[in-house]
């Protein structure tokens, strides 16, 4: 499976890559997304705004530096 958009820059590097059964992450090294907050861990990826969770997604393969 390649996903060739999926990628950091030189400047910020990649800090963690992850896959869900919905969801593919590279994670660089400064992230913002509009409110938007990004719980990643080994078990799951979690999105919230705000009070309000987004989704609960397990985790399948994922790596951090």
């Amino acid at each position: 499976m390649a996903y060739p958009a999926a990628r950091c820059n030189s400047t910020n590097p990649a800090v963690a890559i992850a896959h869900t059964a919905e969801s593919f992450l590279v994670i660089c090294e400064t992230v913002t997304n509009a409110g938007v907050q990004y719980t990643l861990t080994s078990n799951a990826l979690v999105i919230t705004r705000g009070a309000t969770q987004l989704a609960d997604e397990a985790m399948l393969l994922y790596w951090s530096n």
